[in-house]
């Protein structure tokens, strides 16, 4: 029996279709694309996780500066979006941290802000960043949650649904990496990936120059890119990867000048 074949029970035929179709049904290349992409879901963790921790920590100290060290209990009230919702009304972020409490009551541990903010997920951090909460926290504290924009004049005002849209998109990459998902065949693509890796790059930079020399002594991914066999940019890049090497070179560039 072929490695094909023996991986076909233990992974899936589902999980491997994509592969495959991105291969023209080719086995071999499909295995090797699988490989691939095992390989650039491990050299992502350092960019998602640095990601992940800083841009909660820093909209966690913008609600302790503006609601006080007690803001999960509601006593600031108003957070829960610019009309000042009470506390009782519905609400996506407020929902989220309800199921929160209650796995940590679940599991016997204290409602302290150091529990409730490693506890809370991405998607409660990216999702602080939506319109509701424009006129109440970022209109007056955008400046505090990426003191280190660059350049200093850029209009982050402006720019806050654009940059939610980053975020977001950030989020869903973390996902298909932590769901085992493909990361350059079928709805997302290769370009899609290195977009999102250089929109995070700037963010993590934004949020802090410190954190960002740090993400760059620990980071592997783009050095695994660039070693990606040449045959199979046919199959990862089907239409032309001149896209791809524009953005690996803005990300360099990027790296560079920080």
């Amino acid at each position: 029996m072929n490695e094909w074949d023996t991986l076909i029970p233990l992974v899936s035929a589902a999980r491997l279709q994509p592969y495959l179709n991105a291969a023209n049904q080719n086995k071999e290349e499909a295995l090797e694309l699988y490989k691939l992409n095992i390989k650039l879901s491990e050299t992502l963790y350092p960019f998602l996780s640095i990601f992940e921790v800083t841009l909660r920590n820093r909209i966690a100290a913008v609600l302790i500066a503006k609601y006080g060290g007690n803001w999960f209990n509601g006593n600031g009230g108003s957070w829960v979006d610019e009309r000042g919702t009470s506390m009782t009304s519905y609400n996506d972020e407020l929902d989220q941290l309800n199921k929160t409490k209650e796995k940590l009551n679940t599991q016997r541990k204290n409602l302290v802000l150091d529990n409730i903010i490693a506890e809370l997920n991405l998607g409660f951090w990216t999702g602080m960043l939506k319109d509701s909460y424009q006129k109440t926290i970022w209109h007056h504290h955008i400046a505090d949650l990426f003191p280190d924009v660059n350049p200093k004049n850029y209009n982050l005002k402006r720019n806050i649904k654009k940059i939610r849209g980053q975020a977001d998109n950030i989020r869903r990459c973390r996902n298909r990496v932590f769901h085992h998902d493909p990361l350059f065949v079928g709805s997302y693509s290769f370009q899609n990936l290195l977009t999102n890796y250089l929109e995070g790059y700037q963010l993590i930079s934004w949020l802090s120059q410190d954190i960002f020399r740090l993400l760059t002594s620990q980071d592997i991914f783009l050095k695994t890119v660039v070693k990606i066999p040449r045959n199979h940019w046919e199959f990862i890049m089907p239409r032309s990867s001149s896209n791809s090497q524009l953005i690996i070179s803005k990300i360099v560039d990027f790296q560079e000048n920080i």
